[in-house]
């Protein structure tokens, strides 16, 4: 039987009538538009880990410091509620917190070179959710709740 038989037309058989790729396109288009319109992806619960994260390092390296040269070092919230600031022998060193907040404004701890510490607890909070960080007042240890 010859394909012509089959398409008493005559036309061809082969490929894709313009309706049936308009459909396509139009359907991967909503799709894009939905994901599009979603925004970027991302965890409350990741973004949260890490400024817990990168609030602890700050204490760690402000604790660290103070102990290995004998002066007692601080470390404050800047005003934005998004950045910690750790002072150290080099310098001051940045600790973003991103997206989370919650800090008090004016939020600073004080860590001793004999290995006590004034620091507040610290609690951050995104979409519902929080962490806690405290640093015990005798030790300097700093813990995660």
């Amino acid at each position: 039987m010859s394909r012509n038989a089959l398409n008493p037309a005559g036309g061809r058989t082969d490929g894709f009538t313009l309706i049936e790729i308009l459909v396509v396109l139009a359907i991967m288009g909503l799709i894009a538009g939905m994901i599009i319109m979603r925004g970027a992806l991302h965890s409350t619960r990741a973004d949260l880990d890490a400024a817990r994260e990168a609030a602890s390092g700050a204490l760690r390296l402000a604790r660290d410091d103070a102990l290995l040269s004998g002066m007692p070092r601080t470390v404050l919230l800047l005003p934005d509620g998004h950045t910690l600031v750790a002072s150290t022998t080099h310098g001051l060193s940045r600790f973003g917190l991103g997206r989370v907040s919650g800090a008090p404004t004016g939020w600073h701890g004080l860590l001793r070179p004999d290995g006590t510490a004034l620091v507040p607890s610290l609690t951050l909070d995104e979409g519902g959710q929080s962490v806690s960080l405290s640093v015990d007042p005798l030790t300097g240890r700093v813990a995660r709740r």
